[in-house]
């Protein structure tokens, strides 16, 4: 197959993946929730709602939400881009568009046209999963654009634009491995239940498990001034649990996370989400060259 030929068949299953009223209402949530989270953080950055602390020496501090964002143009996109990962919209729409794409395909007996035609089997799947990152990329676009129209007029352009950029750079990758996930989950069980419910179950439970590693190592952490004793071996056990955490698949799904905060990436995060990708596309191709379509 010549590339000029994947390029048409990917660009047949883009087209039919946004043919879908899904697809579209997706983007279109999106755009309401960057909107919303921009207009929601300029109300608080111009309120007037404070609150008081005490700090060691006894004094009161009396403090504003608006003092405390600081926002700029670029940390307004940083927090659009929360809004879109933390809510789990362009994921939901991902495991959505992933089951109406193959699973449902499955069901209606469609899929085996396209099995038909004289194009290698590779090739489905292949354009299936360029068409939904061409959706995600899209989706992230669409959130940068609108936050963008609406921020830099009222907070500047000033701020953290480096990391910003690699922040979205890193939800694309990020929702590529989700997309390599809900693609082998679909193709395997060939079932829209299945295919919505186990990637949302395997992204909770990822989620779950590196929360409770990260509570873990910070529990290790603040009990070492409690036991000066064991201060050393404490602290070998959390650098333990601090790298099991960059091990893990949230680590690399959620490597977003990282670049939001301006802290560089760990190369074991990097390799996980590297692996997700490969391992989850290789093992779809796997899959649907050895199966029967009705």
């Amino acid at each position: 197959m010549s590339p000029a030929h994947f390029i048409g068949i990917c660009g047949a299953e883009t087209r039919k993946l946004f043919s879908r009223l899904t697809a579209r209402l997706g983007l279109v949530v999106v755009a309401f929730t960057a909107v919303f989270t921009v207009l929601f953080l300029s109300w608080l950055d111009g309120s007037q709602i404070g609150f008081s602390s005490v700090d060691g020496q006894g004094m009161v501090n009396e403090s504003t939400l608006g003092g405390m964002l600081d926002l700029t143009g670029a940390s307004t996109l940083i927090h659009t881009l929360w809004s879109r990962n933390v809510m789990f919209m362009g994921r939901l729409f991902i495991i959505a568009l992933a089951a109406l794409s193959v699973a449902s395909e499955f069901s209606a007996r469609t899929l085996r046209e396209d099995v038909l035609r004289p194009v290698p089997r590779w090739s489905i799947p292949a354009a299936k999963f360029v068409a939904l990152t061409i959706w995600a990329a899209l989706s992230l676009v669409v959130t940068f654009l609108f936050s963008a129209a609406l921020a830099l007029p009222i907070q500047g352009i000033g701020g953290p634009w480096g990391s910003t950029i690699l922040a979205y750079i890193a939800t694309l990758a990020g929702d590529m491995g989700f997309i390599g996930i809900t693609m082998l989950v679909a193709f395997a069980t060939r079932s829209v239940v299945g295919s919505i419910i186990v990637p949302f179950i395997f992204w909770l439970l990822s989620s779950i498990a590196g929360l409770v590693v990260l509570a873990a190592n910070s529990i290790l952490i603040n009990v070492i001034e409690f036991f000066p004793e064991q201060a050393a071996q404490l602290q070998i056990w959390a650098d333990r649990v601090a790298t099991l955490n960059l091990w893990l698949p949230s680590s690399g799904l959620e490597l977003w996370w990282t670049a939001a905060l301006g802290n560089s990436w760990a190369w074991q995060s990097v390799l996980v989400l590297v692996f997700i990708i490969g391992s989850t596309t290789t093992l779809t191709v796997v899959v649907f060259q050895n199966q029967d379509v009705p």
